[in-house]
């Protein structure tokens, strides 16, 4: 299980907001924490589930790691977000899906309303 967040960087006509050391730092604690409980909650099932943090954009952290541990294959959820959602948001999956060198299942979530 993987789970990838990015430092936030907004440009502006006028310059540029880049996250502090500080929110960098929150940011990086929260999505350990965060990923650590889903990989605790998992514990004793019948398949192990090992989790790995990086910081990046999403899709490429993604298929970066699936190279490097060789994986057979991708398996990834999607919200089905549409419309202004998915423009706003992106699309993970669709991006793993476009650019893997390996197979992908994805798997739909519940749409969001």
């Amino acid at each position: 299980m993987i789970h990838s967040y990015e430092i936030p960087i907004f440009g502006f006509p006028d310059g540029a907001f880049v996250a502090t050391a500080d929110i960098a730092t929150r940011m990086a604690e929260a999505s350990r924490t965060g990923l650590e409980n889903v990989v605790a909650r998992r514990k004793g099932s019948k398949t192990q589930v090992d989790g790995v943090l990086r910081e990046g954009v999403a899709w490429e952290e993604i298929n970066k790691l699936a190279d490097e541990i060789d994986a057979d294959l991708i398996v990834i959820g999607t919200h089905g977000r549409k419309g202004l959602a998915r423009a706003l948001l992106g699309s993970v999956a669709e991006n793993v899906v476009r650019t893997a060198t390996r197979p992908v299942l994805t798997i739909h979530g519940p749409r969001d309303k």
